[in-house]
């Protein structure tokens, strides 16, 4: 199974309207950065703390990603470290072969955690090989 990060990998998301538009309608007019080809799950450092951004999360994806298999995983953690070994667990409990994020520090701190898994750095939609 892929999983790839949210924010900035597959979404590219205009924070500056969250002050004038609410959080969800933000999410909703994300825009498409990156379209995998393959069946994915999302484990994301996105804050969950409502249903409204729940809900709005998942319908950009059932909208904008064909290949999304309706998994959305939220790292629970507000520093770097602490997403890292969140998102370590969870590409470990879903059984996760690669992984794709925008953000190289994340991707290095998961490179000894998660041995044996493939990861992926996308930048500005273009995916290569970390």
């Amino acid at each position: 199974m892929e999983a790839f990060d949210l924010d900035d990998t597959l979404a590219n998301v205009d924070f500056a309207q969250a002050p004038v538009r609410s959080l969800e309608t933000v999410y909703r007019q994300a825009k498409v950065l990156y379209v995998p080809d393959v069946a994915f799950i999302v484990i994301t450092a996105r804050p969950s703390g409502s249903a409204g951004v729940r809900t709005a999360t998942a319908d950009w994806l059932k909208a904008n990603e064909p290949n999304w298999t309706g998994g959305i995983y939220y790292c629970r953690a507000n520093s770097e470290q602490a997403i890292i070994e969140e998102k370590a667990r969870l590409i470990k409990a879903h059984r996760v072969t690669d992984f794709t994020d925008n953000n190289e520090a994340i991707l290095a701190g998961l490179k000894p955690l998660v041995p044996g898994v493939v990861l992926w750095l996308i930048d500005n939609g273009v995916r290569s090989r970390f």
